[in-house]
C-alpha cells in the first residue's frame, strides 16, 4: 500500500507568516507549490489516497479571509486524482468551527476511519482548550471524552492492524532546536488522551 501525506500547508496572504518580526512561512508561495505537489502524486508518485494533517490555512483571525483560504486550499485538493483524507490543524479552526469545515467538506464531523486494503485507519480530531482566538500560541487541546468514546467503539468492530491520524503529537517528541516549539513544547502535543482500556 502506499499513501501519501500533506501537512502545513498553511495558504494565507502574502501578509501573514510572521513570527518575532521575521516572515517564517512562505504562505503566499503555498498554493503553486501545493499544485506542484499534487501533479506529482498525480503523474508520477500515484499513492493510493492521500491524507492531508491540517494546519491548510495561515489563519489571520479575519473570519471571512480565512474561508476564503480554506476553500482555495480545497480547490486545489480538488485537483487530486486519487481520494484525500482531511483532518483540521489548529491554524483551521483559529476563526472557523470544526463543525463549518466539516460542512465545508461533506464530512459529517471531523473524526472519522475508513478502512483501505488490509488496514484501517482513524483521522481524530481535537479540542483546543486555550483561548487562540485571543492569543495566537494558546493552542493546548486535547482529545474531547465524546471522541475517544467513539474511537474505543471504531477499535471494537475492527481486527484489522489500524493507523491513526491526528494533527498534534500523540508521543512525547524532543523539541530541543524547533523554532516553533523548543520553549513551550506543550503546545505541539496533545495534553490528554484518555485511557483506551
Amino acid at each position: 500500500m502506499k499513501f501519501a501525506i500533506i501537512n502545513d500547508t498553511h495558504l494565507g496572504p502574502g501578509e501573514s507568516g510572521f513570527e518575532k518580526g521575521v516572515h517564517r512561512k512562505l504562505v503566499n508561495q503555498a498554493a503553486p507549490l501545493l499544485q506542484s505537489v499534487i501533479q506529482t502524486l498525480n503523474k508520477i508518485e500515484q499513492p493510493e489516497f492521500v491524507i492531508n494533517l491540517g494546519d491548510s490555512i495561515e489563519d489571520i483571525n479575519d473570519r471571512q479571509t480565512d474561508i476564503g483560504s480554506f476553500n482555495r486550499v480545497l480547490a486545489i485538493f480538488s485537483q487530486l486524482s486519487m481520494p484525500v483524507y482531511h483532518l483540521i490543524g489548529n491554524h483551521d479552526v483559529r476563526t472557523l468551527k470544526e463543525q463549518e469545515i466539516a460542512q465545508m467538506l461533506g464530512y459529517q464531523q471531523m473524526y472519522y476511519s475508513f478502512d483501505h486494503g488490509q488496514f484501517h485507519f482513524i483521522v481524530l480530531s481535537f479540542a483546543i482548550t486555550g483561548d487562540h482566538t485571543r492569543v495566537v500560541k494558546d493552542i493546548t487541546a486535547i482529545v474531547p471524552l465524546e471522541q475517544t468514546n467513539w474511537l474505543k467503539t471504531d477499535l471494537n468492530q475492527t481486527v484489522k492492524p489500524t493507523v491513526v491520524f491526528i494533527h498534534y503529537g500523540l508521543a512525547e517528541d524532543d523539541m530541543k532546536g524547533n523554532f516553533w516549539f523548543a520553549n513551550e513544547p506543550d503546545y505541539a502535543l496533545i495534553s490528554t488522551l484518555p485511557s483506551l482500556h
